[in-house]
């Protein structure tokens, strides 16, 4: 936030209030743009019940409440995930391998013992460079250099489905 606010005209303090402003008053309005996703859902109980942890790993250029409505409006709530990033406490964002780092430091994980789940070439598949395996999403994809994706794992929803019912089951923790 201290390096974005040396780049607009306008003090840090003015910035909050009208940011505040905004998610206090107008960003809910926005929810008619996304619904909630039967399939998501599940793949989420699936995981869950096989003791799998859940991260958001969502660009962190949001507030908490700004991330917390975007999963409520999914039709999930913050008590399915281990984990959800934001601004407020990511030090790093997305496609920056230190964001990555961050949070494996945080989920006591090394990436072997981790998938990365996303539809955005560029920002989600970079965490292959250390040592994650990589599902990509192909229902919504995003690909904005048009290059030619490598993850592990491709697929729809429905293969991502496939995929979690095929996982074992963990040990509680």
């Amino acid at each position: 936030m201290e390096d974005f606010v040396t780049r607009i005209d306008m003090k840090m303090e003015e910035f909050e209030r009208l940011m505040n402003s905004f998610y206090q008053e107008e960003f809910e309005n926005l929810k008619f743009t996304t619904k909630p996703t039967a399939i998501v859902i599940d793949i989420v109980k699936i995981l869950k019940q096989k003791n799998y942890k859940l991260i958001v790993a969502t660009i962190s250029l949001f507030p908490r409440t700004v991330i917390l409505h975007r999963i409520q409006w999914t039709g999930l709530n913050d008590k399915d995930f281990s984990l959800i990033t934001d601004y407020e406490s990511a030090h790093f964002c997305k496609p920056n391998l230190e964001y990555f780092q961050e949070i494996l430091s945080i989920i006591e994980k090394t990436p072997e013992e981790c998938l990365m789940v996303g539809n955005d070439v560029q920002e989600d598949l970079v965490v292959s460079k250390l040592g994650m395996k990589t599902f990509l999403i192909e229902d919504h994809i995003i690909n904005r250099e048009d290059s030619k994706p490598q993850p592990d794992f491709t697929g729809s929803y429905k293969d991502l489905l496939k995929y979690v019912e095929e996982l074992p089951s963990l040990k509680e923790e």
